[in-house]
């Protein structure tokens, strides 16, 4: 017990001084005095009142006698009565002093309680854990991993936000991130789980209508798809697993921000798309698109976990990132410079 639990105190001394109000007939205010104490004054004087003296009270506390005696008297002071008569041969608690022990001692035994819930709650995952996630990522990504966080955490219950906005999570109460590209220099902690990549993807029936491109030089001549999230360029910069560049002027067909949407067109056979690799994925799978200069990425990015600091890192929050880490770590291999 520590200094810090002064709120515990201030119950107990507000509880006891309550008592001593109601039957006196023109009941004195609360000093703001009564509110100051000390709880390890309060635990001194209980183990006191508990043991029958200082002596007894001081070994059971582990602390100096001479300690012992100064709590209970600056107790005495703070509260603005003596709790204890003491003599050369006993000590007797008074009647204020008896019924302050018995409010002090209910405080002391629910403080215990609490204290061994919280180290419950640090030892196992439990309790609400909130994430935020970009809509992307959160729909490519999250879902097989939640599922096997439900199956191993089953105490913890998980509430999810897809927002295209950066989150203050501090601010607004999240406990973690997954966030993509460079990250602002800041207090959070990050955690990689992964490299991502956006490649070329087309329908196999647009490839053969159009034929297939062999080189990035050979692009300008196709109908092609951005994914951006902002404003359209007219050039890609493809990069190559071995740390080669290409650029390419393009003339797209189609820009837009939502990367789901840009795969179904582009699987309907409208052009070569730009895609994060595990958006694609599905497609991929159904052979609704195939990839097309399968070694060239237009974008390469790091995903991380994000939270505030290693400090607070409850078991929930720890069980989570580790498990990211895990299973992420297998869907993003990005390979290249």
């Amino acid at each position: 017990m520590d200094g810090q639990s002064t709120d515990w105190a201030r119950a107990a001394c507000i509880a006891f001084l309550a008592s001593l109000a109601a039957p006196s007939p023109s009941p004195r205010p609360l000093r703001e005095s009564a509110l100051d104490a000390d709880l390890n004054d309060v635990l001194a004087f209980s183990r006191v009142a508990d043991t029958g003296s200082f002596t007894a009270a001081a070994l059971r506390l582990g602390w100096p006698k001479s300690s012992v005696s100064h709590r209970v008297a600056r107790l005495e002071r703070t509260l603005g009565a003596r709790l204890i008569e003491r003599s050369t041969r006993r000590l007797r608690l008074t009647d204020v002093g008896a019924r302050y022990h018995e409010h002090a001692r209910r405080v002391l035994q629910e403080l215990e309680q609490a204290s061994a819930t919280v180290a419950s709650f640090r030892a196992q995952p439990c309790g609400w854990l909130r994430i935020s996630a970009s809509v992307v990522l959160g729909q490519a990504l999250l879902p097989p991993l939640l599922v096997d966080y439900a199956a191993a955490c089953p105490e913890v219950q998980v509430f999810v936000d897809l927002t295209n906005r950066r989150v203050d999570l501090l601010e607004e109460g999240f406990d973690l991130a997954i966030r993509s590209g460079v990250l602002p220099d800041s207090s959070l902690v990050a955690r990689s789980l992964g490299r991502a990549a956006a490649r070329l993807y087309a329908a196999p029936a647009y490839l053969r209508r159009h034929g297939r491109p062999r080189s990035p030089d050979e692009l300008g001549s196709h109908m092609l798809i951005d994914n951006a999230p902002a404003a359209p360029t007219e050039r890609w910069i493809l990069s190559h697993d071995d740390g080669r560049q290409a650029v390419v002027p393009a003339r797209f067909r189609l820009v837009g921000s939502d990367p789901a949407l840009l795969r179904e067109v582009a699987a309907l056979g409208e052009g070569i798309v730009s895609l994060p690799d595990f958006v694609a994925a599905p497609a991929l799978t159904a052979r609704r698109l195939v990839p097309v200069l399968a070694q060239w990425a237009t974008r390469r990015v790091e995903v991380h976990a994000v939270f505030p600091s290693h400090k607070s890192l409850s078991p929930a929050l720890r069980a989570f990132v580790d498990l990211a880490v895990l299973r992420l770590g297998q869907s993003l291999q990005a390979p290249g410079p």
